[in-house]
């Protein structure tokens, strides 16, 4: 009978502590899963590139990590040229001289994988990313059921206007919808008799050559209408559809003369300088975009609102319909690092705890990525316009961002020149695209 005990006192304190390791490793239980090893005995030093952000952003965050990780110091060198940046990123990777951290572009994770350690996931797990993040954080970063960056911001297009240019038209609200946002068009729009546009109601129907981030604001249209963008196994592009030929004729048709919503066309000024001096009232671009127009004009009245939904489309529910574009950058650790544990433990400092985060945001306010934090600012008008569409924020996997733009900007080119039909201008976009997903 005590041999009998005395086997269930062993299987039994087996058992408790086989129950207890899996609730640390579920992450129900913290503490001993995010810093797994002796932190104070590592030593070295970790290198970050970042893009458009300081040092002292990141104070926070790494007055925390310092208080865990004694023995490690953090160099941080900075870039405010995003092209520039991703070159020196690929060129230093190429030669083994990287960085141990550096931030990814959302849309291209596909193309950098190969260069990142996945986070283990005895520091977070998935269902806890879920919980903290957006849903467009786990569809960009998360690939395999293996976290390759996680983010401290999700920027989204928005749409910026003037506020006295348009309340001097009689706009008393700002269109929610595209159906409202062309009734706008037709209320602002100061157009001639021989079509010449005096004041744009809005840079839209255009390409790259005029209107910043032309490319991305099409693709929203498209991807609002239920476009899929690219095949589901990623073998190529899959946006030649009638779904696509709608959308991109709604885009175009802005700077279409013969249409009512005529309000842009290829020889006006580039966007910027056009609403910065007045003379457009609404223009789609990104928060980050506000400094410089008001470089060229301080005294612009400019208001941020959600970019406009479709009324009436052929989405499968509301929050496909009313989706907004996400382009921003999520941080990575190295293969080629060396402290690849502590690597991670800083990034997860800076994006997941939301005293660093909350820092990070008031002093760079760029919009968070925290789902705390998008609760916490949601009626801010600084962040309420971002932090409303985090939350149906959506984007779709690009080799090349860069030249995927110039597709597309060359399509809107072609078609509003009359030189190519929508249907074939968008086929050739989608061949162009296609090869890039063949040769990456």
């Amino acid at each position: 009978m005590n041999q009998i005990n005395t086997k269930l006192i062993v299987f039994g304190a087996i058992g408790l502590v086989a129950f207890f390791f899996a609730l640390v490793f579920a992450g129900i239980i913290p503490g001993l899963k995010k810093n797994p090893s002796n932190v104070a005995s590592v030593e070295g030093e970790l290198s970050m590139w970042v893009l458009n952000s300081q040092k002292s952003d990141y104070d926070t965050a790494l007055g925390k990590f310092n208080s865990l990780y004694s023995g490690v110091s953090v160099n941080i060198r900075t870039f405010t040229d995003e092209a520039a940046y991703k070159n020196a990123i690929l060129q230093s990777l190429a030669v083994g001289n990287g960085p141990d951290i550096f931030m990814v572009d959302n849309a291209e994770i596909g193309r950098e994988s190969n260069k990142i350690v996945p986070l283990s996931t005895q520091r977070i797990t998935l269902s806890k990313m879920q919980e903290l993040f957006p849903r467009v954080v786990e569809s960009d970063f998360v690939s395999g059921g293996n976290i390759y960056a996680l983010p401290l911001s999700v920027n989204t297009l928005v749409m910026l206007y003037n506020k006295d240019v348009l309340d001097s038209r009689g706009v008393a609200q700002i269109p929610k919808t595209w159906e409202e946002f062309k009734a706008m068009v037709y209320k602002v729009a100061e157009i001639d008799s021989s079509k010449r546009i005096n004041i744009a109601a809005a840079a839209i129907g255009g390409s790259e050559k005029n209107i910043d981030k032309a490319s991305d604001l099409v693709q929203l249209i498209m991807m609002q209408a239920g476009v899929s963008m690219v095949k589901s196994d990623f073998s190529g592009a899959s946006f030649s559809t009638p779904a696509g030929e709608n959308a991109v004729r709604f885009y175009t048709g802005f700077s279409d003369a013969k249409n009512k919503e005529y309000t842009w066309n290829s020889s006006m000024p580039e966007a910027i300088d056009s609403f910065a001096e007045g003379k457009t009232a609404v223009m789609f671009n990104y928060k980050s975009a506000i400094k410089e127009i008001l470089k060229k004009n301080q005294w612009l009245n400019i208001g941020i609102a959600p970019v406009p939904y479709p009324e009436k489309a052929n989405c499968k529910n509301e929050y496909d319909c009313k989706t907004a574009y996400a382009r921003y950058f999520g941080y990575a650790v190295s293969r080629q690092s060396k402290l690849q544990g502590a690597a991670w433990d800083l990034i997860l400092t800076m994006t997941t705890e939301s005293d660093s985060a909350e820092s990070y945001m008031q002093k760079t306010k760029n919009p968070p990525a925290l789902r705390s934090l998008i609760n916490k600012v949601y009626g801010d008008p600084e962040f309420s316009a971002e932090a409303r569409q985090a939350l149906i924020a959506k984007s779709w996997s690009q080799p090349d961002r860069a030249a995927i733009s110039g597709y597309f900007s060359n399509m809107i080119d072609v078609i509003t020149s009359g030189a190519t039909e929508i249907n074939s201008a968008l086929r050739q976009a989608e061949d162009s695209v296609t090869r890039l997903f063949q040769n990456k």
